[in-house]
């Protein structure tokens, strides 16, 4: 039977469901130790500050060709056996193969791009250690040899607060959440390695990092990385930009889909890996996940109950098909209690019966307003379709909702199809957009329970 075998896990998405629970969420990160178990750097008041880069210093023979950056200069951050650039830019020259210079960058963040041009291509790890426990690290070898290289900005800004609230709840994990953002502006050239303090307190726990395109502000994941015991995270970084760290117990990189029919160049490949991910949907098999089947209201309930958390309810559920204890079972008694699905009215679920696409509609929309989101705001563009007559009366406000949210949309040909089924990859299609559009609805302050007084056979 589709999607038995289902896990009963708890989703992301739970923790989007309540206005409260985003405020509450904003008020966690900003409160994240970026500093555990870091000592403050005494003052050395025989390092004078490094100026702003326009002392008459001599410099050194320019290295690389075409570089835009400052000369070394003979004061500013140091290492274990060397004061300034010019003295470091020389111990880098004369190391040797697999050797590792730590500077202490003390309170600046400019690197001159010489530097960079001198270990470029050795197989030399040059340390950048900043204040506040952040450090960069980058290995000769990932440096190009034939490019000049500029003066690289490596300032990080942990706690920032450029990424509004409501796009990280469509990704918030169990724990917390970190932005930052890099003083750099684009591309660095090269690959650096980011060590990001993010409390000692999360060690263990995985930090999962998200680029911020602030144009379509959506967060992309890039990669996770385990919390180290000094509670510090290492990431690979080739641009700079506005990041966010989601601490969680476990990975969101994306798990490779073990089905043979969902090929990569599939229409819906990214969404059918969503559900599988989140456990919202399994395979039919242990291969196959059958795109092109239909999807039954039985696996629709069972979906939205485990979205909702798989939460259990004291409600007598006296439906002649539905056993209690078939793998539906308490989806439908946690589905009827908050009259998100309420059977045909006859006795009958119809459990096994194929969904329809207003009657996904109409499921969907009940169960957003059971999770509080305000659903006013439709524009009737169902008078559109060509087909608008065959809309069933209880599923018009439900269907307008849903097209006008971009849940559903048309057919083809200026058809909406209202009474035609959906096909598993529709349905896991539906369902990441719901998910991801959910993160920017407004919320209200009303008590659960269905929202619709129409008699809907559902």
């Amino acid at each position: 039977m589709l999607d038995a075998d289902l896990p009963r896990s708890t989703v992301t998405f739970k923790a989007i469901s309540y206005a409260e629970r985003a405020t509450s969420e904003l008020q966690f990160y900003l409160t994240v130790d970026t500093t555990a178990g870091q000592t403050e750097e005494p003052e050395n008041p025989d390092t004078p500050d490094q100026p702003g880069g326009d002392e008459p210093d001599t410099p050194d023979e320019p290295g690389g060709s075409g570089g835009s950056h400052r000369p070394a200069r003979d004061d500013g951050p140091s290492t274990g056996a060397s004061d300034g650039w010019k003295d470091i830019r020389d111990e880098i020259a004369d190391a040797e193969d697999g050797d590792t210079i730590t500077i202490d960058m003390g309170d600046e963040t400019e690197v001159p791009g010489e530097i960079f041009e001198e270990v470029a291509g050795k197989d030399v790890t040059v340390e950048f250690e900043l204040e506040d426990g952040v450090s960069w690290t980058v290995n000769g070898q990932d440096i190009p040899t034939d490019t000049g290289l500029s003066d690289l900005d490596l300032g990080v800004s942990m706690d920032s607060r450029g990424i509004p609230v409501n796009v990280f709840n469509a990704i918030t994990g169990e724990y917390s959440t970190v932005q930052f953002t890099l003083s750099h502006d684009g591309p660095f050239g090269f690959t650096l390695t980011l060590a990001a303090p993010l409390g000692r307190d999360n060690a263990g726990y995985w930090a999962n990092l998200y680029y911020y395109h602030e144009k379509g502000r959506e967060l992309e994941f890039q990669q996770a990385a385990r919390i180290g015991r000094d509670g510090r995270a290492e990431f690979r970084m080739d641009h700079a930009s506005q990041y966010a760290v989601v601490i969680d117990d476990k990975s969101h990189e994306p798990e490779p889909l073990p089905f043979s029919d969902v090929p990569e160049d599939h229409w819906a490949y990214d969404a059918i890996q969503y559900v599988y991910g989140e456990g919202l949907m399994a395979g039919t098999g242990e291969t196959t996940f059958s795109p092109n089947g239909t999807t039954t209201r039985g696996q629709i309930v069972t979906i939205l109950w485990r979205l909702a958390g798989s939460p259990q309810v004291n409600y007598l559920m006296d439906f002649s098909d539905v056993a209690p204890a078939a793998w539906y079972g308490e989806a439908v008694r946690w589905a009827s209690a908050l009259r998100i699905a309420s059977g045909y009215g006859d006795g009958r679920f119809g459990p096994n019966d194929p969904i329809t696409r207003e009657q996904l509609a109409v499921m969907l929309y009940q169960y957003a307003w059971n999770m509080g989101y305000d659903l006013t705001g439709g524009g009737m563009a169902l008078r559109e379709y060509g087909d608008y007559d065959q809309i069933s009366g209880w599923a018009l406000e439900a269907l307008d909702w849903a097209v006008h949210t971009g849940l559903l949309g048309g057919k083809g040909g200026g058809i909406l199809d209202p009474t035609g089924g959906a096909t598993r990859a529709q349905v896991a299609q539906i369902l990441m957009n719901f998910c991801a559009h959910a993160a920017e609805w407004p919320t209200r302050d009303q008590p659960s329970g269905g929202r619709s007084s129409r008699s809907a056979p559902l």
